[in-house]
């Protein structure tokens, strides 16, 4: 029956957008493929780290958020953030690289706002906040802040006006060098067993409850900065506790073992609230598990690490200013506001700049993507099926592509060239799925 559901619901889905204009199927087709908006709740009244999933991560001074008519905010502030690091991302939302007439290379993007209980904040006055971008290389370039303005309804950035002084270097590390460096989590679980047998005979029993109250605790147990600090600062404390299950898989009981901490409490308070069962029924005997909570190493991933320089380490309600970026794998930005941000260099070149004509016989978007560079441009103009590019480098080597959605199935055509005064003519579309589409854009 649900199958029969499902296919009706795609089925009407289809006849709608087939029944839609080319430009309204544009924006559904935009909307499928932009990165899904993710949230977090944020305490305003404390230092915050946040870490996005593509690896941004944004930093927030205690008490630097309000709300936007001025008054202070009551409970927590929602934070929705979209990150944009591919070419996919970018033509999803047409995030061209250009601010007025100069080419950008971007270091990335984000789209962030903030709420509280649905009402739209603002940063304070004098209160930035501060953004970290991966680094897709080893390049240490002269990055800026750019903010997002419409400009005939393409994105034209401007560039971020200055937010602070230097930071004095001498100061000692806080809350946030210890977050950037080290988070608090649990081991793998490693003593797990059941009541009254020996390892050998429980080979054969039921770990679900100990594989999913591990997943659990990682994503829902959150630390207090007190915790933080002092399990991260300080290798040889731990925080031990066994944990037992009923034969029905509810936790049963919850108590210290080893040393004790004066954070036990609130670990054992933790898992004592839990209602959740876990796993299935078919527990014979009774299982414990025993965890383990220590302040551990982010993990080194390849080009993005968390390391952090202790002289820089001191922004308790600031935002970070001018540091050596060489000594980071990701790029340090200020912002004054949110909205659309981007992380970003002015491309210099000594090539002649010319206006770049693309011609074709199907109606919709045409991106000039440059091959050495994350940059993007959209056309400017488009007259009788000629798109214009205009202060185009010339001798560049690029991809155009064009999507076209006038059929029941999107059309796009990708052709590599290079950039000249001569007019270049796009002729090979294909006709993909929604899901092609996606695949295909994955892979520029």
């Amino acid at each position: 029956m649900s199958k029969i559901i499902l296919i009706i619901l795609v089925s009407l889905f289809f006849v709608q957008c087939n029944s839609d204009s080319a430009e309204v199927k544009f924006e559904k087709l935009t909307e499928f493929l932009e990165p899904k908006e993710q949230g977090f709740e944020i305490d305003p009244t404390k230092d915050t780290l946040i870490e996005c999933e593509s690896g941004t991560l944004l930093f927030f001074g205690a008490n630097s958020i309000i709300i936007e008519d001025g008054s202070e905010p009551e409970g927590n502030i929602s934070i929705e953030v979209q990150e944009f690091y591919s070419m996919k991302d970018f033509i999803s939302n047409d995030l061209q690289t250009t601010s007025d007439t100069s080419l950008l290379v971007s270091g990335g993007m984000v789209k962030i706002s903030a709420f509280n209980d649905g009402k739209k904040c603002n940063l304070k006055k004098d209160k930035p906040y501060s953004i970290f971008f991966p680094k897709d290389n080893n390049e240490n370039m002269d990055m800026k802040t750019f903010y997002a303005k419409e400009n005939n309804s393409n994105i034209n950035w401007k560039l971020m006006p200055p937010t602070m002084s230097d930071i004095d270097s001498t100061e000692q590390k806080d809350t946030v060098t210890t977050l950037l460096r080290c988070k608090v989590g649990f081991d793998e679980t490693y003593g797990i067993g059941f009541s009254g047998i020996t390892n050998s005979e429980s080979e054969n029993k039921n770990y679900k409850p100990a594989d999913e109250i591990y997943e659990y605790a990682e994503k829902h147990f959150k630390p207090t900065d007190e915790m933080t600090k002092e399990l991260c600062e300080n290798s040889d404390l731990f925080v031990n506790v066994s944990i037992e299950f009923s034969q029905d898989g509810s936790i049963e009981n919850v108590r210290s073992y080893g040393d004790t901490t004066r954070f036990d409490d609130y670990v054992i308070n933790f898992f004592d609230t839990i209602t959740k069962r876990f796993g299935d029924e078919n527990h014979h005997e009774e299982l414990f598990v025993l965890f383990h909570l220590s302040g551990q190493e982010r993990p080194t991933t390849e080009n993005f690490t968390y390391s952090f320089n202790n002289k820089y380490s001191e922004f308790r309600n600031k935002a970070i200013s001018k540091v050596d970026k060489a000594e980071f794998n990701y790029y340090v930005q200020n912002s004054i506001s949110f909205g659309l941000i981007n992380c970003d260099y002015f491309f210099k070149t000594d090539s002649k700049k010319v206006d770049y004509f693309v011609d074709s016989n199907k109606s919709g978007k045409v991106y000039l993507i440059f091959d050495q560079y994350k940059s993007m441009m959209i056309e400017q103009t488009n007259k009788n099926g000629r798109y214009t590019f205009a202060n185009v480098p010339e001798g560049m080597a690029v991809k155009i592509i064009s999507i076209s959605y006038e059929k029941d199935n999107p059309e796009m055509c990708i052709e590599q060239t290079t950039t000249s005064n001569k007019a270049f003519g796009l002729k090979n579309f294909q006709e993909f799925t929604l899901e092609e589409l996606n695949l295909e854009l994955t892979k520029i």
